[in-house]
Formats: C-alpha cells, sequence, structure tokens
C-alpha cells in the first residue's frame, strides 16, 4: 500500500488533490485547487468570488512548502510581510479569471472525458482496470467526495484547454532561434596564464599611517560583531529525572515487553567455497561430503576458493543464502551448490551460536533512564507552566528560577553564530533550536515569550546587555588588516606583469615566449559552454569575450593570482546545452503569450481585492 501511495503521489490526480498542478500563468507561478470553500470574499473576479476560507488553505500550504524549502520555521506573519499572502491571493485570482472566461465562452470538459480521465488513472486502478473500491479508498484519504473530485478535475480540465490552445504547436523558426542556441551552447576550452600572488610575498610592512588609512577604507571588512549577554532558564528532562522514582516491576515490564531488543538471534559460523563454474563448485561439494577437509578442497580444485563469513544471522544474508544455512540441523553441515551475482557458493556451517538474551541485570540502569526520561518528559510541561505563571505574576528571572529550584543558564559576548568572545560556540545553548535566533530578535531588559523546541524542551531567556556592532581598531586587528593590505598589494603587483604579458600577446609574440619570458603559470581550462560556467565568473567570461584562437582583452583575477586567458582556436557546439536552449526559448515565448493572454482577461474580467477583509481576516502587526 505504501509504495502504491507513493505511485499516487507522483501522479496528475494527487497533484489535483495536493493543489500542485501548475497553474498556466507563469507570473503567478503554481496554483492551488480552488476548493469552493465558504466565508468572507477577500476579492471579486468578474463575477466569481474568492473566499477567505479558500485563500487561508492556499496559503496555509504554500507556506508549508516553503518551510519544507528552506527547512526553517517561518511564522505567518514573516510569511505575510514576504508576499506569500498577495501572492496565494493572485494565484486564486488568476484561476478565477479562467474560470470566468470558461463560463463567458460556455467551456466545459464534459462528463466522458471527465470519466476517461479517472479511469484511466494508474491510482485508481487493480492489475491494470479501474477499480471502483479503490478510488474511493483514495478519495476518502484525501478528504474529497466522488463529485467533488469530478468538478474540481472538470474545472482543471477545462483551465487547461483554455491556456493550452493559446500555446505554439510547433517549435520557434531555426532562424529565429539558431544564432542564439549556437551562441549559448558554444564550447569553448582554453589556458590561463597566471602571474602567481606568492611571488611577491617579500613585500615590506607599511607604516601605521598607512594601515591607519587603509583600514579606514575597508572598516566592513574589520569589524566586531554585536555581541549579547544573556541569561537562561532551560528545561529539560534531564533536570528531573533524578527526582524520579522508577517502579521495579515497571523495569521488569518493560524489559519483557522488549525482549527482542535485548536478544541477539541465533548465528551460525560459516566459510564458504566460492567458484565461478558450477562444475568446480560440485566437485567441492562432492569431495566435501566425502570427508576432505575445506582446506584440501581448495588446494586441489582449480577454480574454487576458501573465505570465512564469520558469525552470521538469518536476517543478515540473502534469502538465497540463508535458506541453506540456516536450514543445516547440526555443526559441520555441507550445503549444496548455491548460485548468485558472484558466482557459485558451497557453504560450511562450523559452528551454530544459540540465541543470548541480555539478563535484566545489565540492562536495568538503561531501562531506569529511559522510564526515568520518558516520565520526566510528561512533568515537563507543568513545569514549563510553572515558570512561566511566575514570570508572569511579575517575578524576575532569577526570583523564578529560585522559587521552582532550577539552574540559570548565563553567558556574555555572545555573537549571532553561538560564539563567545573566545571564538568558541556555546555549548550551553548550542542544541537549543532556534535560541540563539532569538535572542538577537529581543530587546534587552525584559524576559522572552517561553519557547517550545520540536522535541518537547522549554526555555525562556532575557537579553542583559547588548554590545552593538563597532569598527575594530588598528590595534585590535593589526594582523589581519597587515595581511589583507599585503594581499592587494602582491595582486597589484601581479596584475601589472600580467598586463605587460598581455601588451606583448597582443602585439603578436608567441604564447611559449611570453610565458618563458614573464614565468607565467599555465592551467588548462577545461571545456565548457557559454551556458554553462565552470571556475571563477571573470574566467569564464573572458574565455568567451573574443573570438576562438585569441587572447582575452583584460586581465582577469584568478585563484591566487592575476592572469591572462587564451582562447583555443577549436570550438564546438553542446548538443545537450543547444536542446535545453530551444526548451527555455520556447517557454520563455509560451510565457510571453500567456502574461499577454492574462492581461486580457482582467480586461474583461476585473479583479477587484477588498483590502479591508483582506486585512481583517489576515492580521500581520510587527514584532514590537
Amino acid at each position: 500500500m505504501l509504495a502504491a501511495i507513493r505511485n499516487f503521489a507522483r501522479s496528475w490526480v494527487m497533484k489535483v488533490f495536493l493543489g500542485l498542478l501548475i497553474l498556466s500563468f507563469a507570473i503567478w507561478g503554481v496554483g492551488d485547487i480552488f476548493t469552493g470553500g465558504t466565508g468572507d470574499a477577500v476579492a471579486e473576479v468578474g463575477e466569481l468570488e474568492v473566499t477567505a476560507a479558500e485563500l487561508d488553505d492556499s496559503f496555509r500550504r504554500s507556506l508549508r512548502r516553503l518551510q519544507e524549502q528552506s527547512q526553517e520555521p517561518i511564522s505567518r506573519e514573516d510569511a505575510i510581510s514576504m508576499g506569500l499572502l498577495e501572492r496565494s491571493l493572485q494565484t486564486l485570482a488568476a484561476r478565477r479569471l479562467l474560470d470566468a472566461e470558461a463560463r463567458e465562452l460556455g467551456l466545459t470538459a464534459p462528463d466522458e472525458a471527465v470519466r476517461r480521465l479517472i479511469a484511466r488513472e494508474p491510482a485508481f486502478q487493480v492489475d491494470g482496470r479501474f477499480d471502483r473500491d479503490r478510488f474511493r479508498q483514495l478519495l476518502r484519504q484525501s478528504g474529497l467526495d466522488e463529485d467533488t473530485f469530478a468538478e474540481q478535475l472538470r474545472a482543471e480540465r477545462t483551465r487547461n484547454a483554455l491556456t493550452g490552445a493559446i500555446r505554439p504547436p510547433v517549435g520557434l523558426p531555426d532562424a529565429l532561434t539558431r544564432p542564439l542556441v549556437e551562441r549559448l551552447a558554444e564550447i569553448r576550452s582554453g589556458r590561463l596564464l597566471v602571474v602567481p600572488d606568492a611571488r611577491f610575498g617579500d613585500i615590506r610592512a607599511p607604516d601605521d599611517a598607512t594601515l591607519e588609512s587603509y583600514l579606514e577604507d575597508n572598516q566592513q571588512r574589520f569589524l566586531a560583531p554585536e555581541r549579547r549577554d544573556v541569561t537562561a532558564v532551560l528545561l529539560s528532562p534531564e533536570l528531573l529525572m533524578d527526582d524520579i522514582g522508577v517502579d521495579e516491576a515497571r523495569l521488569r515490564e518493560r524489559y519483557q515487553a522488549d525482549s527482542q531488543r535485548y536478544t541477539t538471534p541465533e548465528r551460525r559460523v560459516v566459510r564458504q567455497l566460492r567458484g565461478q563454474e558450477e562444475a568446480a563448485a560440485r566437485e567441492a561439494f562432492d569431495r566435501l561430503r566425502a570427508g576432505a577437509s575445506a582446506e584440501t578442497v581448495a588446494a586441489n580444485v582449480e577454480g574454487v576458493a576458501l573465505s570465512a563469513l564469520g558469525p552470521v544471522a538469518e536476517a543478515g544474508l540473502p534469502d538465497s543464502f540463508a535458506a541453506p544455512i540456516f536450514s543445516a540441523t547440526e555443526a559441520g553441515a555441507v550445503t549444496p551448490p548455491v548460485q548468485s551475482a558472484f558466482g557459485w557458493h558451497v557453504f560450511l556451517v562450523d559452528q551454530i551460536l544459540p540465541p543470548e538474551r541480555q539478563p535484566f541485570a545489565e540492562v536495568r540502569d538503561e531501562l531506569r533512564r529511559q522510564e526515568a526520561r520518558r516520565l520526566a518528559a510528561e512533568q515537563l510541561p507543568d513545569l514549563a507552566t510553572a515558570l512561566d505563571d511566575a514570570i508572569g505574576g511579575g517575578a524576575t528571572l532569577e526570583e523564578a528560577a529560585e522559587q521552582l529550584d532550577l539552574p540559570l543558564v548565563a553567558v556574555a559576548g555572545l555573537d549571532r553564530e553561538g560564539r563567545t568572545p573566545d571564538g568558541e560556540t556555546f555549548e550551553g545553548f548550542a542544541e537549543w533550536g532556534d535560541l540563539v535566533t532569538q535572542v538577537f530578535e529581543e530587546p534587552a531588559g525584559q524576559p522572552s515569550l517561553l519557547e517550545e523546541t520540536d522535541d518537547g524542551r522549554f526555555y525562556v531567556f532575557r537579553v542583559d546587555e547588548i554590545e552593538a556592532e563597532r569598527g575594530l581598531e588598528l590595534a585590535e586587528a593589526r594582523e589581519r588588516v597587515l595581511a589583507a593590505w599585503r594581499s592587494e598589494a602582491a595582486r597589484r603587483r601581479a596584475r601589472e606583469v600580467a598586463e605587460r604579458a598581455l601588451g606583448d600577446l597582443e602585439a603578436g609574440r608567441a604564447v611559449a615566449e611570453v610565458v618563458a619570458e614573464y614565468e607565467l603559470e599555465t592551467r588548462k581550462l577545461e571545456p565548457r559552454s557559454r551556458a554553462e560556467p565552470q571556475g571563477t565568473p571573470a574566467v569564464h567570461d573572458a574565455l568567451f569575450a573574443g573570438e576562438p584562437g585569441e587572447v582575452a582583452p583584460d586581465v582577469v583575477d584568478a585563484e591566487a593570482g592575476a592572469a591572462v586567458v587564451v582562447a583555443d582556436a577549436q570550438t564546438r557546439v553542446s548538443p545537450e546545452v543547444a536542446d535545453a536552449v530551444r526548451q527555455e526559448l520556447r517557454a520563455g515565448f509560451e510565457r510571453d503569450l500567456l502574461t499577454q493572454f492574462e492581461a486580457a482577461l482582467r480586461d474583461t474580467h476585473p479583479v477587484r481585492v477588498d483590502r479591508n477583509a483582506l486585512a481583517r481576516h489576515f492580521p500581520s502587526e510587527p514584532r514590537s
């Protein structure tokens, strides 16, 4: 069933369920299925409405997708301020435009077409035929009835017919696409002639006045980060575990319930004679059955080798191996030849190791910790509530912690990366989710709200002091400033040499002569297309700046030096990139057509958004 659901999730029908069908209007991105929910209208498209309920549904699903993609917790308020609500509204409005136009034109998908689509959907089939029971089961899982699903499918089919009618039926003219395709898909290789910065490593240190001036001009590169002093109360099950008593009978119940966890299954010590030919394996088998030792057989039967498998459990072997090995009833058994992808195998069962179970006494402490932690986790919300109530009643963080006998955690000079002034990560906050991020969002002096982590722990904190980001003084950053100054000075000298070398090449001197005279390092530039950059952008652009076989007109900064780029004379066109460029050109042309179509529909079916209703149903107050 799981595999079927996974396949179902890939089908177009499941996309209807999940609202992931791509709306043809490219300017609105991915659309959500119109569910026909009830509620106040937040927008009108012609005579059709977009309700607050369906907008909320679309917005919630878009927010979940955004959170999954970013792997970050994003609040509703933040998502609204980022424009996600507006995008969801415009997506629904764009769908309504298609619905309104279809209604005006009298377009709809006939019942027979809808029935055929449903009947042909593989997710609804069993043994290649439509299965009504499976169809109903999957609809129930998606919270839909047959009529609603059919109408959604009919509407989607109609919209696709509308937008499909304006798509170009054939590719774009070759005369239009060929020049751009050949340019973007052209593949070049070349050489990089480098003057290494390291050649100028003996640059003398300048005086302090020069370094002070350099620091002033580059102050943004030499900053002391914002730092904060923080006091926190961190609530985890570990705080309560030592004080929780666990009944011995309960531990024995857990031990019996988890007996499989503490039991090592039967294992067998096995050797094998393996070869590539069946005849050799059968000869080895016959000799073993006749009483010869495995070592003797391996030495006298050509094409077989002896090796040990060690103690193995049945579950850890392929079925073709497990069956003969574990069907042996006593040590010393020899199995008939078995074939696998690695050849032919004859197994010798040298020893049978019976199942072993760890005694209760050996795992008692582990069980007690597990049970104590479970009970502590159950009690933790009550403790968190008590802490929250104490702070809400006017107690300071210190007073609340003292009342409840909780430890305080304090750190001075924490930066946004969770590091202390000595550069070390503050381990006290390291495993507490977004705690550090939230520390830098709160003002100083007031306790934060009580927060819960994904794994059921709680914390509250107070920012005590804030040291703003500031520019470093020369005395604080002398070594960093000096290193940066020297690096730039070395690069300037490298560029001066590279500029002279470029001038000689442009004057017609041979590359080999220039390389020898200026002691340039030669690095190969591997083939790449114009549309698929490799390495630094400056080097890639220089490779395609002139004609094949020419020297790029400007010196570029390369890795650890300044360089001249020489393009090889031989070029070719990448078929894969050419196809991708053609597809993108066609897609761009389609987007332009659809954008114009959408604009025309807006003239026919005006879109009116009720901003007051929108604000009433979706308030977005900035954090204080």
